[in-house]
């Protein structure tokens, strides 16, 4: 018999949290700001800018132009690489968030 050889598969290292839980808890202990900028520019230098639209983009499967709440869940989730724990932490705040965001520009049927 042949005997396959071992082949390694290189670990990536995880990514370090941006969100960290108290123990015990439902509550965020600490958000590394730096860290949550840094995957997350909020600036309006140019290059800031293209970031955003690159992760929109990302975010957007479907290519749309708008943001489902299960789109931006998931493009969290991924950006920031973060798990079910806090994802039930900050529902709420992402949900107020798209609510307010989608009240805030016209509705497709209201455009015509």
């Amino acid at each position: 018999m042949h005997r396959r050889k071992k082949t390694e598969t290189k670990r990536r290292a995880k990514p370090a949290p941006v969100f960290k839980l108290k123990a015990g808890t439902p509550d965020i202990k600490s958000i590394d700001w730096k860290l949550f900028d840094e995957r997350l520019p909020s600036d309006t230098d140019p290059k800031h800018v293209k970031k955003r639209k690159e992760i929109f983009r990302g975010f957007d499967p479907n290519g749309n132009g708008y943001l489902s709440l299960a789109e931006i869940e998931k493009g969290l989730m991924t950006l920031f690489h973060y798990g079910m724990e806090v994802k039930r932490v900050v529902a709420k705040s992402v949900q107020r968030a798209h609510r307010a965001a989608k009240d805030a520009i016209p509705s497709k049927s209201k455009k015509k």
